[in-house]
């Protein structure tokens, strides 16, 4: 049953998900099948009840039907009929989840059957106070803002029959904040792909539109559409400061007004903005990436038991850790309390890798290299993942460099090479920044052989390999500056000021 459909998709479920599932099947106005009520029962007995030794598909057979012969075209049948049901479950549960929308849907059901009771009509009353009641004034509110005023201006027109005036105006307001914050968020959305992957989004007109109002407008829009546009230009305008310097204090006054998953986008496009400061140089935007974490994690994560997706729990590690390597030691504390904290937030899929790669990479910026080849060794046995195998690979070469261990260091090099070079999957832009890595880790390796094999050099070659390390130094200024490009031009300049030294 493994290898069922139906049995991905409800490992996603928690146990009370799947009592409610089953409540749900059987429920006769959404299942008409009694069958499959069985199916529910039997399968969270012997697959969820013993997810190491889930039964195959003959053995769950005979569970549902005792002394029949078994069908696989019936054990088909019923699988997808559970498939349809679960689909008809998940929309069912976010229904009942969300107050706005079961309102809503009332309010369209009462208009086309042509209900009238009045300008008091409990139904709209019910569904303006639970529009008050809306913690976030996010796309989301105005766009139920939009629907509710909508339905109420079809019910006054109905109810009135034209005889009285109905005013607009309410309706025309929701609608220009809902275009502006969901234009907004989309433009940044595709600008961070472009970035990512290279790739070249154009921007329709009405877009462009709102870019030009936004220019002449901004404080007369919602706060929530003030930094998406400040966002949007973190993220186009890359040399250009000064829209971070405006969105920060926006993000720290309206914190309470976006939801949380609103909230790790803004920050991230924010955190991404600094990080490309820090990559070209300027390490006090590491200060800058410290108090939008911090903010974020200790006033909005504490407030909400949201997922974290293992990139961004990543990026937290990798920011907080570079600040304690660099300027305070302290902080590696704060990292590991992080660490420990929320693990259990992450997403379910790979949530243990992601787990052992972050504490890998703690373990790195602590200079403990041993530990975290440890760890990334671990990560390579546990997980498929391209993406994290190919960052765990990066990650021992580094650290057989500083280990001084040429013989694993060469090692590290082929298996970076020749994965970079099998994983079909990967972007054409992530592809050209680790081929650049590693052609420019392997120059700068050559040059610093000697130093990796702890052989003496004479002082002649000391001259010739301080020369070659500079101009490699200014060949690396001039890439795109990435987080291992980054640690390179750090491990050069440390070679020229080590040999100078000895000079």
């Amino acid at each position: 049953m493994h290898s069922t459909k139906f049995y991905r998709l409800t490992t996603k479920l928690s146990r009370q998900e799947m009592r409610d599932f089953r409540d749900f099947i059987a429920s006769p106005y959404f299942n008409k099948h009694k069958i499959l009520e069985k199916f529910a029962r039997v399968f969270e007995e012997s697959v969820m009840d013993c997810p190491d030794n889930p039964p195959s598909k003959e053995e769950f057979y005979k569970l549902l039907y005792k002394g029949k012969k078994y069908s696989a075209k019936n054990l088909s049948s019923l699988l997808n009929k559970a498939v349809s049901l679960f689909w008809e479950f998940i929309a069912t549960q976010e229904s009942l989840r969300d107050t706005l929308t079961r309102q809503k849907y009332l309010l369209t059901g009462l208009n086309h059957k042509a209900w009238s009771e009045g300008d008091d009509f409990k139904p709209f009353a019910d569904a303006w106070k639970a529009l008050k009641e809306f913690p976030h004034q996010d796309a989301e509110f105005f766009q139920q803002r939009l629907d509710m005023e909508a339905e109420w201006y079809r019910y006054e027109i109905r109810q009135t029959r034209g005889t009285r005036q109905v005013s607009l105006q309410p309706l025309l307001n929701s609608l220009d904040s809902y275009f502006l914050i969901r234009a907004l968020e989309f433009a940044c959305a595709a600008a961070n792909l472009d970035n990512i992957h290279g790739t070249q989004h154009k921007i329709p007109p009405s877009i462009e539109g709102v870019l030009q109002v936004m220019q002449y407008h901004e404080k007369q829009a919602p706060p929530l559409a003030r930094m998406y546009y400040h966002c949007y230009h973190t993220l186009v305008d890359r040399d250009c400061e000064e829209p971070f310097f405006v969105l920060k204090p926006l993000l720290f006054k309206y914190a309470g007004s976006y939801s949380l998953g609103e909230a790790i986008d803004l920050y991230t496009y924010a955190v991404n903005f600094c990080a490309r400061r820090i990559n070209a140089g300027e390490v006090e935007f590491l200060s800058h990436a410290n108090d939008l974490y911090r903010h974020l994690i200790d006033d909005l994560l504490n407030q909400e038991e949201a997922k974290l997706s293992a990139g961004f729990f990543k990026n937290i590690v990798m920011v907080m850790a570079t600040l304690a390597k660099s300027a305070r030691p302290a902080d590696f504390s704060w990292v590991e309390d992080f660490l420990e904290t929320y693990r259990g937030r992450l997403i379910k899929d790979n949530e243990g890798v992601a787990y052992t790669m972050c504490k890998g990479i703690l373990h790195f910026f602590k200079e403990d290299y041993r530990g975290a080849e440890s760890l990334f060794h671990q990560v390579l046995n546990d997980v498929e993942d391209v993406f994290y195998r190919l960052d765990a690979r990066a990650y021992l070469w580094k650290c057989y460099y500083e280990l001084n261990d040429l013989r694993a260091f060469d090692a590290a090099y082929n298996s970076l090479r020749m994965s970079v070079k099998r994983a079909k999957e990967i972007a054409a832009y992530h592809r050209e920044n680790y081929n650049q890595f590693i052609k420019n880790f392997q120059a700068f390796a050559t040059i610093q052989r000697k130093k990796i094999e702890k052989l003496i050099e004479s002082q002649e070659d000391t001259e010739k390999r301080i020369a070659r390390l500079k101009r490699l130094r200014d060949h690396f200024r001039e890439a795109e500056s990435t987080v291992n490009m980054n640690w390179l031009l750090e491990k050069v300049n440390e070679a020229i000021e080590e040999k100078e030294l000895v000079r």
